[in-house]
């Protein structure tokens, strides 16, 4: 249990960067979520495989969020549903992340290159980088 909180708490670290981000709009929104795999970064960190995390955004509007250093067809630590809102992409989780702020979720999303994206809670705070899996 203390290292499931703790790959937790690690799945929604923040880090602060000083990349330049570019704002995709919905329809770029919508090309990288349906039928999509992310690869998630913890903390930001998209080169280290032991803390990647896959999160699957199904065409039917179910998500599979697997924990991080899992491989990207493992089972699914948690499910729930997800939604585009205009520029933004919404889930809910069924059991996991409420305490990190990530249970219910809407964000947007930016570009930071050719492959990396960031995503932000509608708050504000960034909340995960990402990249689309393969």
């Amino acid at each position: 249990m203390k290292r499931r909180r703790a790959m937790i708490a690690a799945l929604i670290a923040m880090t602060a960067g000083s990349v330049v981000a570019a704002e995709i709009g919905p329809e770029e929104l919508a090309s990288i979520v349906k039928g999509r795999k992310w690869q998630v970064g913890v903390g930001g960190n998209l080169s280290d495989p032991l803390i990647q995390a896959y999160w699957d955004f199904n065409s039917n509007g179910s998500i599979c969020v697997r924990f991080p250093g899992g491989k990207p067809d493992d089972r699914c630590a948690d499910e729930g549903a997800w939604k585009l809102d205009g520029p933004t992409v919404c889930w809910e989780l069924k059991r996991i992340g409420e305490q990190y702020g990530y249970k219910s979720a809407c964000v947007q999303v930016e570009k930071l290159n050719a492959q990396d994206f960031q995503m932000h809670n509608v708050k504000g705070f960034r909340q995960f980088a990402f990249r689309l899996a393969k």
